[in-house]
């Protein structure tokens, strides 16, 4: 018997050191990958500007994290071939800003990788140069790309600077562009892209946008996150931001109000309402009031006084994009628990509604899947995976935050957000892994909808590894509180963190993947996103000239207000649905983001922000390793 216990021991002992060997070496691998990823994200910085020499260089912008125009050509391998080659750099503050914070996300975590001082303030400098300059310098409200000033006009409008630089001689990017398909042999997609390109440069005048709840928020969410991460950063990000209650101001300003009928707050986005018409239909009795954030710092009003300045919002009117909504909250949410400004005084019961209200929004869209309609909820945010992080970025904030909250608002949002994330966006997550052995990976649809040379689909996932990095983070933030692991966490939620952090860890710096990811769209990805097709009580020139809606095509114009003002009535607006609209149907079916419409669908893709993610999810990873390691879960 004694020989029998020595036996087992020794047996024990030697099974427990080859355990403990392999999780050392896995965690030495998962050091090296990390340091890598930091490495490759902080070389990506662009410390060299160069301005725009026509088919030699972009211009860049000192500071930013680079980020690129491309196209979801699909199809044959001439279309993947072009997908992948074409792309314009683009300069703007929202993936600078994301990259910046991802980073700092990364240093929160135990053992986590700090940025260096350099580089979060020379990403500090370039985001500063994107504060709307048509407001008070002072202020908090920023603009998505950079804003040139009009002497005559006396206005700052904004757009894709190398893209205007591209196309400002269509006739010579046209013959460049063809001669470049020539010598690849490709010749016969010209026919394709001609009346792209050609659109592009018609309207790259009407992109002049104005400021956006979106990049002022998360700047915000920036500014608190600093604030508890090096006094002196947070001192030159203050130094950029001396009036960050003006954002809480335009907040309450410009909210979506749809019970109250005014033309600027009540007013919105027909596509947005068909996303929201149950939701506003099951919220509406007498005396019925309600907030929510939207997506542009203008009104009607506003973009009628600035249309001929090129300073307003894309088809006149206001949207509501819950990826935008999650960015707007998180930002709040951090700013009151960094005690930004004193929250005692500007989150007022106003700012309490939106706040509330908008919360709510959020997790009613994860609850329904949308409603079915992804590409209208996330209008600008195609990934489904990059609005499941971004909101669990808030539960995490809360459920991690000292307690008592601050305020009942926010006990309201973490028990609307709690649910919604761990019971329904949870299990979408979970589901969407693909299982290889004992490793597993996320596809989203980049690179998924070609077919080879005999006629076969081939599954490229070009977005594969920017996907699995965002769902990694979604689980991690959903299911941990203060660095841990909850013991309730799902088995099959702990097996979809390993497989995946495992492929992650195996596939992120091999270069068998592309690293490309869709951070953000612009809001008409095809013919069934144009807003022009859907039921609308508002339809008239900016001018006040009524169209009829019977009108085909020919009527629509860039002046054209075609929007819903108010609560529809029921039956007017289930009549209109069955009607066309300019002669066109209502698209009531979403059916991807492949489909042969969606050919030429813009978007922008960015290496660093895929390198930072994917550092952040197996930085979580990591930690988690250290606690099984320590005889945690």
């Amino acid at each position: 018997m004694a020989t029998m216990k020595l036996l087992l021991f020794v047996a024990f002992s030697l099974i427990s050191s080859l355990a403990a060997t392999y999780l050392n070496e896995v965690i030495t691998d998962l050091n090296e990958v990390i340091s890598e990823l930091q490495s490759t994200v902080l070389k990506s910085q662009i410390l060299v500007p160069t301005p725009f020499k026509f088919a030699v260089s972009f211009e860049k912008q000192f500071g930013v994290y680079p980020s690129t125009i491309k196209m979801n050509l699909h199809g044959d391998e001439d279309h993947a071939l072009v997908r992948d080659l074409a792309g314009c750099f683009d300069n703007n503050a929202f993936v600078t800003l994301w990259v910046t914070e991802i980073l700092l996300e990364a240093a929160r975590q135990p053992l986590g990788p700090a940025p260096t001082n350099n580089q979060v303030l020379y990403a500090l400098q370039a985001i500063s140069s994107y504060h709307d300059n048509n407001r008070p310098m002072s202020g908090s409200i920023l603009v998505f790309w950079p804003q040139t000033y009009n002497k005559t006009t006396g206005v700052w409008s904004g757009g894709p600077q190398n893209l205007a630089y591209l196309t400002n001689d269509y006739p010579k990017l046209a013959a460049y562009l063809q001669k470049v398909l020539d010598d690849l042999g490709l010749s016969s997609l010209w026919n394709k892209l001609e009346p792209v390109v050609e659109g592009i440069s018609q309207s790259l005048a009407a992109l002049g946008i104005p400021a956006d709840f979106d990049d002022t928020f998360v700047n915000i969410g920036l500014g608190a996150m600093l604030s508890r991460f090096s006094p002196s950063l947070f001192q030159a990000w203050s130094t950029n931001n001396t009036d960050f209650v003006q954002a809480i101001r335009a907040l309450k300003k410009y909210a979506y109000r749809p019970f109250n009928g005014d033309l600027d707050s009540g007013t919105i986005d027909p596509r947005t309402y068909l996303f929201l018409h149950d939701y506003l239909n099951s919220l509406n009795t007498p005396g019925q009031q309600g907030a929510y954030v939207v997506t542009w710092v203008q009104n009607i009003t506003e973009d009628k006084m600035y249309y001929d300045f090129n300073y307003k919002m894309p088809f006149n009117m206001n949207n509501v994009d819950v990826t935008v909504c999650s960015n707007v909250v998180y930002g709040i949410t951090a700013a009151i628990l960094a005690d930004l400004s004193g929250p005692q005084e500007w989150f007022d019961p106003d700012v309490q509604m939106i706040y509330q209200n908008t919360s709510d929004l959020i997790a009613w869209a994860i609850s329904t899947n949308f409603s079915g309609r992804p590409d209208l909820a996330l209008v600008y945010y195609p990934s489904r995976f990059n609005f499941y992080w971004f909101t669990s970025r808030i539960l995490n904030l809360l459920t991690s935050a000292p307690r008592p909250l601050p305020f009942d608002a926010m006990d309201h949002a973490l028990a609307s957000l709690l649910d919604s994330l761990r019971n329904y966006a949870t299990p979408a997550i979970v589901q969407s892994f693909t299982f290889e052995g004992d490793l597993a990976y996320v596809d989203d649809f980049l690179g998924d909808a070609d077919h080879n040379v005999f006629g076969k689909l081939e599954k490229r996932g070009e977005d594969r590894i920017s996907s699995t990095s965002m769902a990694l983070n979604a689980l991690f933030y959903t299911w941990t509180e203060n660095g841990q692991l909850i013991s309730s966490t799902p088995a099959e939620v702990y097996k979809c963190m390993f497989a995946g952090s495992e492929w992650l860890m195996d596939n992120v710096l091999t270069g068998k993947y592309k690293t490309y990811n869709v951070v953000f769209s612009g809001s008409v990805k095809s013919v069934s996103d144009h807003p022009f097709f859907y039921p609308a009580n508002i339809i008239e020139y900016l001018n006040g000239t009524k169209v009829s809606p019977n009108c085909n095509t020919s009527c629509i114009s860039p002046d054209l207000l075609d929007a819903v003002n108010g609560i529809f009535n029921e039956s007017d607006y289930m009549q209109q649905l069955k009607e066309k609209h300019f002669g066109e149907a209502t698209p009531e079916t979403f059916y991807g983001y492949n489909t042969p419409d969606n050919q030429f669908m813009p978007f922008w893709s960015s290496e660093p922000f895929t390198y930072a993610s994917a550092m952040l999810a197996l930085t979580q990873y990591r930690a988690y390793f250290n606690n099984l390691n320590d005889g945690g879960h």
